[in-house]
């Protein structure tokens, strides 16, 4: 049985590590910012598609130094990347040399600051198709998909990671071993990047909105097409075509919220950076040209800290 130390237990880190324990594949400690003494008595409950099923970690912590005594086999990052949060402090006492780092996280090229903080740990950077939200502390609701694309960065597979994949599919978590993972993110940055921003900036819209709206189907059309260009001068070809099967997707899908509008109707910090940030430092770096991108970074960074400040209000 692996030993799991997840720091960020919100949705995200809930469901996937959750499956990992009710199978026992894995008994995990966590590290939670808040609430860290609910999570000690009630544990997590997850509302998902399959069933509801309970959970309780093993110990509790409200910092990483308190778990820095124990001997994991793993480390598991699934917090939102936020500019406020330090991960490399929050890591530096639970990864000595060695222990794997792994990263269930929204975003593009997260792995490069904390493959250069921690040069001697192998990352497993995996990217989550997921519907979920936590609807109070520990209880997490799923719908939809919720699969995993797991790879080792910045490329290939290592007997860590396809241990780690064969853990989530004996739990009843879908995982594909990715040897080109980068590739991967990108190709799901090309949604994250359209229909999460414009779902904020439009004023609300939900994806039947966006799709069946002509500007705003051109507009969510034209950032996907950037970021095709991106990963194209990145390596990655083909992304391309992958623009309107997920264009037909979103038109076929039932309506939801994306995220990032759920965290903002809510006054949760959004991941701007992450998602759009780190691509417009990316094309800046290539010489892009990427207006679309840019345009709507600029305006959803304002968004985002005229949010946060209406919250602290």
């Amino acid at each position: 049985m692996m030993r799991i130390l997840l720091l960020g237990a919100g949705a995200v880190g809930g469901y996937f590590i959750g499956h990992l324990v009710r199978a026992g594949e894995a008994c995990c400690d966590v590290v939670v910012r808040r609430d860290a003494e609910k999570i000690r008595s009630c544990g997590y409950t997850v509302e998902a598609m399959s069933g509801t099923f309970s959970w309780r970690p093993e110990q509790v912590f409200s910092s990483s130094e308190a778990a820095a005594q124990f001997p994991y086999d793993a480390v598991v990052l699934t917090s939102k990347v936020l500019p406020e949060i330090d991960f490399c402090a929050m890591l530096r006492p639970v990864l000595p040399p060695g222990r794997p780092l792994v990263l269930i996280q929204n975003g593009i090229d997260i792995e490069r600051p904390l493959a250069e903080a921690f040069p001697k740990n192998e990352i497993a950077s995996f990217v989550a198709y997921i519907g979920a939200a936590r609807t109070a502390t520990g209880v997490i609701h799923q719908q939809g998909s919720a699969r995993l694309i797991g790879g080792s960065w910045p490329c290939g597979k290592s007997e860590f990671l396809e241990s780690l994949c064969h853990a989530f599919e004996r739990s009843g978590v879908p995982c594909r071993i990715s040897e080109q993972i980068g590739r991967d993110r990108f190709e799901k940055l090309l949604w994250n990047l359209a229909f999460n921003p414009v779902s904020v900036l439009a004023g609300g819209a939900n994806t039947a909105r966006m799709s069946s709206d002509a500007k705003l189907a051109a507009l969510c059309r034209a950032l996907m097409e950037e970021v095709a260009a991106l990963a194209q001068a990145e390596g990655c070809s083909g992304l391309a075509e992958r623009i309107e099967p997920q264009m037909q997707f979103t038109r076929d899908f039932p309506p939801y919220k994306p995220s990032m509008l759920l965290d903002y109707e809510a006054h949760r910090p959004m991941e701007v950076g992450a998602i759009l940030g780190n691509a417009v430092a990316m094309a800046e770096k290539r010489g892009l040209a990427l207006p679309h991108m840019k345009t709507c970074y600029a305006l959803l960074s304002a968004v985002d800290a005229a949010n946060r400040e209406s919250r602290q209000a």
